[in-house]
């Protein structure tokens, strides 16, 4: 049902308990956000601590498979790409800020 709202709507309202929690503007708030959250795995355990240093905003940690998510301001993600030459990384993949994702943050800063 989220997908059917990002493609229709403009705004989007989360109502919990007979309350608007929040309005979310699907343009500002969901498709041009300022930050990018990206996933990164590296190659070796050493590249992964050393990377987790770097002082980004962490939102996920798998050490198990040397991976972390870090979310990033857009202006900086040259940065990013240019400090992730320092390291052997296996991959990198943008991972899609949602509208359900968005709203579970939401709920998740009430608590």
């Amino acid at each position: 049902m989220f997908e059917e709202l990002e493609k229709l709507c403009d705004r989007v309202a989360l109502i919990s308990d007979g309350h608007i929690i929040d309005i979310a503007d699907m343009n500002e708030d969901i498709h041009n956000r300022p930050q990018r959250d990206f996933k990164i795995e590296f190659h070796t355990i050493l590249d992964y601590e050393e990377f987790k240093k770097s002082g980004y905003e962490i939102m996920r940690d798998h050490k198990k498979y040397s991976q972390v998510t870090v979310r990033i301001d857009k202006k900086y993600i040259n940065s990013l790409f240019q400090q992730l030459k320092k390291y052997d990384v296996k991959f990198i993949s943008e991972v899609k800020y949602t509208l359900d994702k968005h709203f579970k943050e939401i709920m998740n800063e009430g608590e």
